[in-house]
């Protein structure tokens, strides 16, 4: 988002200084007055001063923006041994079936169907690390953890209107406090009053909504939950982890993940991708559900439109620049 808001005012910005004049008369705005050119063989002192304060504005606002990213990113310092020790042995699922495959609808479970989605997966994860490496220590009960992720985007969403009106519930109290004491020592009551009367209806309406989202939270939390397609597990030993990842394929296929099947074929077979994990701040929680076909159709609609606007704008204005100084070459030497 800062990001965004960065190129946004870079653009802004830009076309304030570059444009000569703008807006209506007798307001007009714009820097520099007159022909601006940026060729080479025309530019003037002018050209040169506009190329130095736009240079010197976009340097000023980039920094801006960084300063505000340092501010509001999520930093994570140096990862403990024992966070390091349990990324070690932790393994991320996903392709889990969260529909069904004719109809397309999604599966929304209770908190006991999801415990029992778990308890099936954790079980068939053990007899997996059993069957091929029964020489591991432990091996029948070898799952320590395993948490099946649900969608998440609209806890995301209600979780930062809740932290964005508990912030504003916060200042009108103490408006409302200071509001109060400053009545309390002047004489022209009715004012105050007013302002006291206003506060408070802000006030008002801010606790209702707080309680509204609080109810929508309690809601969705205690309601059916749709699967997002992911699952993380950690092992008791980080051996287990490497005998599932080495279920891989051949050489020749270059995967950074290895397939885990269970089930009984053909009705109810499934098949996962299995990586190692990532620290939870690398994760983007609230995508987890977003699946391959939608990030794919995403980045290359992305590509697409950049490679358009390259081949249609960028590229046309380049190469109009190198003829305004080459035609007057050619020209003067035909003559």
């Amino acid at each position: 988002r800062i990001a965004a808001e960065m190129c946004t005012t870079l653009t802004v910005v830009a076309g304030i200084i570059v444009t000569p004049h703008w807006g209506f008369e007798p307001f007009l705005g714009g820097v520099f007055e007159g022909q601006i050119s940026l060729v080479a063989m025309d530019m003037n002192a002018r050209s040169i001063s506009l190329i130095c304060f736009l240079t010197s504005v976009t340097g000023l606002v980039a920094l801006f923006f960084t300063r505000r990213m340092r501010l509001n990113m999520r930093m994570r310092g140096a990862i403990s041994l024992e966070d390091q020790s349990c990324l070690d042995r932790t393994l991320w699922l996903t392709h889990l079936p969260v529909g069904d495959n004719l109809t397309g609808k999604h599966f929304k479970l209770s908190d006991h169907e999801w415990e029992r989605v778990e308890s099936s997966l954790k079980r068939a994860i053990e007899e997996a690390v059993a069957s091929g490496h029964a020489a591991l220590p432990g091996h029948g009960d070898a799952v320590e953890r395993l948490h099946v992720c649900p969608v998440v985007d609209e806890w995301y969403r209600l979780k930062g209107q809740r932290q964005q009106f508990a912030a504003k519930l916060a200042l009108e109290e103490q408006k409302l406090s200071d509001a109060s004491s400053a009545a309390e020592a002047s004489g022209c009551r009715w004012i105050h009053n007013f302002r006291l009367w206003r506060l408070s209806r802000q006030k008002g309406s801010s606790e209702a909504k707080l309680a509204q989202i609080d109810r929508d939270l309690q809601q969705l939390e205690k309601g059916k939950k749709q699967m997002s397609g992911s699952a993380f597990v950690t092992f008791k030993d980080s051996a287990c982890k490497s005998a599932l990842l080495n279920m891989k394929p051949a050489c020749w296929r270059i995967r950074t993940f290895a397939y885990f099947n269970f089930g009984q074929p053909p009705f109810a077979s499934v098949t996962l991708r299995a990586t190692g994990a990532a620290h939870p701040t690398d994760v983007i929680w609230e995508n987890l559900h977003v699946g391959t076909w939608e990030k794919g159709l995403r980045f290359w609609s992305a590509t697409v439109l950049l490679l358009l606007v390259m081949v249609v704008l960028v590229t046309p204005v380049s190469i109009t620049s190198e003829l305004n100084s080459i035609v007057p070459e050619l020209i003067s030497k035909s003559n």
